[in-house]
């Protein structure tokens, strides 16, 4: 057998090697076909199924929290403390909270990310330092001096410039002196994806990097900690989760009015690597895209298949003749499939070159933000073995069939007639290869289509506030240690300096803006609510706001009024909802007057003065939750995004509003300054929106190509074939229009076919994507038409071609002649 293997190997790279044209044209097709799923496979690959590079990584768990209402989110201290006494499952839980902080050495001061983690943080991971030393679980945990660091290489190579003196030397970190203890390796870039911290802390140092601390570490509805567990050996993640369920309903019952309603879950750790409520779409996402994928290989194995049955038919007599001296079917048949499969895997090694270009190119993409958000696609055996499966398997699937009809051929009538023998068999399969690739090419093009529509449908779509003429800018003042009384000062002064420039219509500040991922969250309780939710109450986004908000970013206030100046910490406490809230638990009562509150069933309560339009908070196409504002008179935070409406173009007014802020603050940094119509563009929440977009917009052109080629390919050979009979037809009087008409419709009846063909598959296809679009329905009929038409018009092009060049001009006395 394995003598047999090698003689058909050199057999088909010899074939291969005589003919360079045909073996170029299949090893690139396969190429673009096994290079897109390999570059896709890659994508889901560091999603799903990368592990992370610490110790025993297969061990790892994200432990999470959920309700009824809500994907999976962080969880509080308190709650985490209670997950570690589950010692019968786990090893060990560790957690880490992000926060900015102002980073100082020298005389150069700058903004860092600072992951906070327990104690037991890197001891749990099993990550030693490359360089230095990671602090100890005793110095780390709370109520230590919490005056060591540790740096990312990343933040260690960009501000030090890789030099090792620094490692020991004293810096400030939020106006705390720290000591450098180590450098992290180069391979680790945290335990998120996107963001890699610049540095690590550890919780004692949350003492001086939180605003209230006490909160942090004493509040059940804090949930600031992303946790990661160690199971022991040879418990599941299941397991993990039963045991979790059993002791959330425990604490619901010593702790209701923050646990009610809160189940703990546990997830393999690279699932919720992007994000802890990714959990929920990333899995679905991922299918979608590979099998949208997966269709662009299938049309570049039909492609195949179709070339490799041209050769066939000019191989007759050969094959015969091998047939006549004893090879059997079989072997005849393993000898297609070994052509088609090295022809793959030279294929797989170039698209293995495009799947390592095109993440590359990914890496390098960048979101509008002054975070260093990046991606890290790192090929591993994954990978190459996904690869070379894609390959053989594209082999194959790409040689059965022609080796299939290779071997039902009368070899006797193919010797009796000099290797010309009735290839009707062979066009009906071919034709049947170029209907496949058509139906698949338009699966592809309306879910592309679809895609389109979706991201015109998201810029023309009325979001709930403005886009035009507004400026985004953020600032944090707790990086000059600012407390909240000269916080609060800080911000009321910058507003009236900014309303005072000419040009500007309104300034305000808020927590968050819209569409921007990130948003507070609050457990709402309602006065005079019965039943569970009351105990429970309800988690929903929230956002603290001052008082010019609504009118500069656009949201009108329907009912009520808007915060004002009284609303501040001497005031009564106030809320605005939205409509949503006012509907859903007020259905058929005015919602102003009626009191919730933020901490718990017995108060402090706040009252409903005003009910804000509905907006889209988090991403284009969402169900629009309830939404909760609230007074940032009452309600501080050192970090605030500034929102300026101006009458012209609000660029043009950024270098006098940076002199304000000099003038107030002259160290005061500023951070992720754009207009909205920028941050709707290019911003963290477009930008896997806009990236789907363009994978699949380039799924969908390959496939259109490589049908295009396909059909081309088939006419081209059809008439070929059809020589003498288009000759005779010529001499009986057929005259250049009439037999350039009759190939133009063979090629529009394949074309047709595969229209209608596809239409039926795209329906099921397109219904995955259901929760991806705007405002528009998997069976948008504008879509499918446009799409069809497109395909036809290619398909005609395609056709009219070799039917104009070759069919119409066949000289029917050259013809006629032709053996």
């Amino acid at each position: 057998m394995l003598h047999s293997f090698r003689q058909d190997v050199k057999f088909a790279l010899r074939n291969l090697l005589k003919r360079p044209a045909f073996t170029v044209v299949a090893v690139l097709t396969l190429a673009l076909g096994i290079g897109a799923n390999t570059a896709v496979f890659t994508i889901v690959d560091s999603f799903l199924f990368q592990k992370l590079p610490v110790r025993d990584a297969g061990e790892l768990v994200i432990v999470a929290e959920t309700t009824a209402e809500s994907p999976p989110f962080d969880i509080s201290y308190p709650n985490m403390e209670d997950y570690r006494g589950q010692e019968e499952i786990f090893q060990g839980i560790a957690g880490e909270a992000t926060f900015f902080s102002q980073f100082k050495a020298g005389r150069e001061s700058e903004r860092a990310v600072v992951n906070a983690a327990t104690a037991n943080f890197f001891a749990l991971l099993g990550l030693e330092a490359a360089q230095g030393r990671v602090w100890t679980p005793e110095e780390g945990r709370r109520g230590q001096a919490g005056d060591v660091i540790v740096l990312s290489n990343g933040f260690f190579q960009r501000r030090f410039a890789g030099d090792l003196s620094i490692i020991g030397s004293s810096v400030e970190l939020s106006g705390r002196p720290v000591n450098i203890i180590g450098v992290l390796p180069g391979y680790f870039h945290g335990t998120r994806a996107f963001v890699e911290p610049d540095i690590y802390a550890p919780e004692a140092a949350l003492s001086f990097l939180a605003s209230n601390p006490d909160n942090i570490f004493q509040r059940r509805d804090s949930a600031l900690f992303r946790a990661i567990g160690r199971l022991r050996e040879g418990v599941s993640v299941e397991q993990a989760r039963q045991s979790l369920a059993s002791l959330s309903q425990r604490l619901a019952e010593t702790y209701p009015e923050t646990n009610q309603g809160v189940r703990a879950v546990a997830y393999p750790e690279e699932m919720a690597r992007m994000e802890t409520g990714a959990v929920v779409f990333l899995p679905p996402v991922a299918l979608v895209f590979s099998v949208l994928v997966g269709l662009v290989l299938l049309i570049a194995c039909a492609n195949v298949a179709n070339l490799l049955l041209a050769r066939a038919a000019g191989r007759g007599k050969e094959i015969a003749i091998r047939t006549a001296l004893g090879a059997g079917r079989l072997r005849i048949a393993r000898q297609m499939v070994a052509e088609s499969v090295l022809l793959a895997l030279t294929g797989a090694l170039a698209g293995f070159g495009l799947a390592y270009l095109a993440t590359q190119y990914l890496e390098t993409v960048r979101i509008a933000s002054d975070l260093d958000f990046h991606l890290h696609f790192d090929p591993n055996l994954h990978v190459f073995a996904f690869a070379f499966l894609a390959a053989v398997g594209a082999g194959i699937l790409a040689g059965l069939l022609p080796g299939w009809q290779a071997t039902r051929r009368d070899f006797n009538e193919v010797l009796k007639d000099s290797g010309r023998g009735s290839s009707s068999g062979r066009q009906r399969l071919r034709g049947a290869l170029v209907v496949t690739q058509v139906a698949v090419s338009l699966v592809l093009l309306v879910c592309t289509g679809l895609f389109v529509r979706s991201a015109w449908n998201v810029s023309d779509m009325d979001l709930g506030f403005a886009r035009e003429n507004r400026l985004l800018l953020t600032t944090d003042v707790s990086l000059l240690n600012m407390e909240e009384p000269q916080g609060r000062n800080f911000y009321d002064q910058l507003l009236r300096r900014i309303r005072a420039l000419p040009g500007v219509e309104s300034a305000s500040n808020s927590d968050y803006i819209p569409i921007n991922v990130y948003s507070g969250i609050d457990t709402v309780y309602i006065q005079g609510e019965e039943g569970k939710d009351a105990k429970s109450g309800h988690v929903m986004p929230s956002n603290s706001v001052n008082t010019q908000y609504f009118e500069t970013i656009g949201t009108p206030i329907l009912r009520g009024r808007v915060f004002q100046q009284e609303d501040d910490q001497e005031g009564r406490p106030v809320a605005i909802v939205n409509e949503k809230f006012a509907q859903t638990y007020w259905p058929d009562e005015n919602p102003l007057g009626k009191r919730i509150s933020v901490e718990s069933t017995e108060g402090p309560w706040m009252e409903v003065v005003g009910v804000a339009r509905n907006s889209v908070y988090n991403l284009p196409g969402e169900t629009v939750p309830p939404y909760l504002y609230k007074p940032f008179l009452q309600d501080y935070r050192a970090l605030q995004v500034v929102q300026v409406h101006t009458g012209g173009d609000p660029v043009a007014l950024l270098g006098n509003i940076r002199q304000e802020i000099r003038e107030l603050a002259p160290d005061l940094p500023l951070f992720d300054v754009r207009t909205m119509e920028t941050h709707l563009r290019e911003g963290k929440a477009a930008f896997l929106f806009g990236l789907a977009g363009q994978m699949v917009g380039t799924f969908g052109l390959i496939g259109l190509v490589l049908a295009a080629v396909g059909l081309y390919g088939v006419i081209s050979y059809s008439v070929t074939q059809r020589t003498q009979e288009i000759g005779i037809r010529m001499a009986l009087g057929a005259g250049s229009t009439r037999i350039l008409s009759l190939v133009l419709r063979q090629g529009l009846l394949l074309a047709g076919l595969g229209v209608v063909v596809g239409a039926l598959l795209a329906l099921p296809v397109a219904n995955l994507l259901a929760n991806m679009l705007v405002n528009l329905s998997p069976t948008d009929p504008a879509t499918y038409g446009f799409v069809a038409l497109l395909l036809i018009a290619i398909s005609l092009l395609a056709t009219f071609i070799p039917a104009r060049l070759r069919a119409a001009r066949i000289d029917p006395i050259i013809a006629l002649k032709a053996d």
